[in-house]
């Protein structure tokens, strides 16, 4: 059976042919038949929510996909603008939190103070605390019942002020990632880990006191402190949620601290993350200085009602809705030309729908800019792509990529003369852009244009000589040109470098031998 397995995938000589063709005469018969219907490799596309399986690769940090489009996850939402609180207000913001009666309330470190909104974005109050509650260093923040809740980094202190900014009480603490409180005034702390002997979770009470502690770190090499960052969410039924920021795992704990269950985020931008962090940590760095430039997978984790919501950055804005038992609902999203980073976020409802407050960290652009699921159009999810990416080629005409998701889209509704058009746009503009040779190639064999179909192919290979699909379909422009010599060199090519063609290579292999 190995043997059998070896000639099967392997490449055949002469004899070997002749045995293939009298063993395998029906399927050599339906590869004739195939030649009418010849499968051409073509990129991947996302219409609206459709969903899209394909790889996603980090490289020199770089998101890279085969198409160059980012596939969006099933049930994937996009999100529209509502407001903004604009950046005139903060220098430096931390983390954002919110009250029983909606107000917003962001820490800025270098103004020292906690800005507080209202639900419609309008300032109310600067606090910055007199006496015992001056803020210095405000970092992590929550607002519990009547409470609101300040770390200080200068004091190392846990403050406690009324929703007005009067001073409470305080709390000595230090070295954490995130803290919670439930309805009874308890304290989830998540310690930096420091060793293997450091808890997830501390649960303290106001008076100082250590309740109990549970869960453990997950073990790496080094960098345990920064690659067990977390963040916290307590749901409706006081289970504690944790998010990783380094990797797509939750884990979900009961009032007591049992492990309830542990989730792995089943999202490609965010096992992209992940096996980017693992690469890194795998090459052992020495020095403990060079031991950055982690990409975060989740950065905020909020619970709301029966859901729990997990809020990602880069290359686009996304939040993760799923339920109690793990499953994926919906994913909502946002995708901007320019930079944007988050340090937070909270969730509202307004006449049924969701709203989003995420916290903008990228400078100087901080801000709270307010999202809610982008309403349904009347056009089809062709026209609103379409649109879409015209509109973006409006505001930035030289945004290479908003030609190519253009051409993809021309390209999969049959429009291929005007795909071309804006392949030559992105040829333009990108030179060294061997998806863009490789699609144009696509479409100019629709077009029966085998000659300029296999410059393009050939093009592309002289900029990515792995690129085995531009072999594979360069070898269906030769063999539509009844060029079945050059035809079978580029089959075997193919077959060579991506294992998944083989099959495919060698049923045409066969059918160009018998046609020759």
């Amino acid at each position: 059976m190995k043997y059998g397995k070896i000639r099967r995938y392997g490449k055949p000589s002469k004899m070997e042919y002749k045995f293939l063709v009298k063993k395998s005469l029906r399927k050599i018969i339906i590869s004739m038949i195939a030649l009418t219907s010849t499968y051409i490799f073509i990129p991947k596309l996302f219409l609206g929510c459709q969903e899209v399986r394909t790889e996603v690769d980090i490289q020199d940090g770089l998101f890279v996909t085969e198409s160059g489009l980012l596939p969006l996850p099933e049930n994937a939402m996009e999100l529209e603008k509502v407001f903004t609180i604009p950046p005139r207000f903060f220098q430096s913001v931390q983390k954002i939190t919110q009250d029983s009666s909606g107000n917003i309330y962001v820490s800025d470190r270098y103004k020292r103070a906690v800005f507080k909104f209202n639900p419609s974005g309008t300032l109310l109050s600067r606090i910055e605390g007199k006496g015992k509650g001056k803020l210095i260093k405000p970092n992590l923040i929550f607002a519990a019942q009547d409470d609101l809740y300040i770390q200080d980094l200068e004091k190392e202190t846990l403050l406690c002020l009324d929703l007005d900014g009067n001073y409470q009480n305080k709390l000595k603490i230090s070295s954490l990632d995130d803290f919670v409180f439930d309805s009874n005034g308890n304290l989830y702390v998540a310690p930096t880990v420091k060793d293997q002997n450091t808890p997830l979770i501390q649960i303290r009470s106001l008076e100082e006191h250590s309740l109990r502690s549970f869960g453990k770190p997950v073990s790496y090499r080094h960098s345990l402190g920064v690659l067990n960052s977390r963040t916290l969410a307590l749901d409706s039924q006081g289970n504690l949620w944790v998010a990783f920021t380094y990797f797509p795992i939750v884990r979900k704990y009961s009032k007591q601290g049992d492990l309830i269950s542990e989730f792995k985020i089943d999202n490609l931008i965010m096992e992209a993350k992940e096996q980017y962090n693992l690469r890194k940590i795998g090459r052992g760095i020495a020095r403990s200085s060079q031991r950055v430039g982690y990409m975060e997978v989740i950065e905020d984790i909020e619970a709301y009602k029966d859901k729990i919501y997990l809020l990602s950055h880069h290359p686009r804005l996304e939040i993760t809705e799923f339920k109690q038992n793990g499953e994926i609902g919906k994913t909502y999203w946002k995708e901007f030309l320019e930079v944007y980073k988050t340090r937070g976020f909270v969730i509202q409802e307004k006449e049924g729908e969701l709203q989003f407050f995420v916290l903008r960290s990228d400078h100087p652009n901080y801000s709270v800019d307010v999202f809610k699921e982008m309403e349904k159009s009347h056009l089809s999810p062709f026209e609103h792509a379409l649109k879409k990416h015209t509109e973006t080629i409006k505001i930035n005409p030289n945004y290479w990529r908003a030609y190519y998701n253009r051409a993809l889209l021309k390209y999969d509704h049959k429009d291929f003369k005007g795909a071309v058009e804006d392949f030559n746009k992105v040829i333009e503009l990108d030179p060294q852009n061997a998806s863009a040779y490789y699609s144009r190639g696509n479409c100019r064999v629709n077009q029966s244009q085998y000659s300029k179909a296999i410059k393009d192919f050939t093009k592309a290979i002289q900029i990515n000589p792995q690129h085995a699909p531009a072999y594979y379909n360069r070898g269906i422009a030769f063999m539509y040109k009844k060029d079945f010599d050059e035809a079978i060199k580029d089959f075997k090519k193919a077959a060579e470098l991506d294992p998944n063609l083989r099959v495919k290579a060698w049923q045409k292999i066969n059918y160009c031998i018998i046609h020759k």
